[in-house]
């Protein structure tokens, strides 16, 4: 049975929260390791002091790798704090296959040109949520991959925040072997659990 190592990092201003787990073809998920140290360097989900953030950071990783018994390498960090919004975003491609057919590679298409917004120079956009699609004019698609049109759209919500905290975090990181390529909203994961799938596309409206 194949298994993935999943490594997750919860950095608050209390404390910093380090979880190590396995995920199988079924998405049975398994708990290897947990690390938990205290956070001093934090104010309001940004770094304050980068010494005590990195200290917090490497005891928490750390301990999830001794109870674990593996060494992280590769993790998934959550950010939080005031600076997170939520805005609608929109966008438009055209279907260029000859068919017609929309593919995933379309879809991706779609939710890159969602993200050429403008912004202030110290935002950034950490996640584009597709809600539903827009396929010539048809509102209310789920999934377009597959259907056959010319114009295609979203509704969608974008998540914006500070560029300096996932830069100032990765400064943080000063161990060699480790190495921080996936940043996320706190909100959005913590959001899902609550949602069924129907309410899922309106959680952010």
């Amino acid at each position: 049975m194949n298994e993935r190592i999943v490594v997750g990092v919860d950095i608050g201003t209390t404390k910093v929260c380090a979880v190590v787990a396995s995920a199988d073809e079924a998405n049975r998920v398994n708990i290897l390791g947990v690390g938990v140290a205290e956070s001093d360097g934090l104010n309001r989900g940004v770094v304050v002091n980068i010494d005590k953030t990195v200290a917090s950071l490497q005891a928490a990783l750390h301990e999830a790798e001794r109870t674990a018994g593996i060494q992280v390498r590769q993790v998934i960090v959550g950010i939080a704090g005031d600076h997170i919004q939520s805005f609608q975003s929109r966008g438009v491609i055209t279907i260029s296959n000859r068919d017609g057919e929309i593919t995933r590679r379309d879809v991706e298409r779609l939710l890159e040109d969602t993200t050429h917004v403008a912004l202030p120079a110290d935002r950034e956009i950490l996640h584009v949520i597709p809600q539903e699609f827009i396929v010539d004019g048809q509102d209310g698609v789920a999934d377009p991959v597959g259907m056959s049109g010319v114009r295609l759209e979203p509704t969608s919500t974008s998540l914006r925040g500070w560029s300096r905290p996932p830069k100032t975090y990765t400064a943080a990181s000063k161990r060699p072997a480790t190495r921080w390529p996936t940043w996320c909203s706190s909100r959005w994961p913590r959001r899902l659990p609550c949602c069924i799938r129907t309410k899922k596309k309106s959680a952010w409206r």
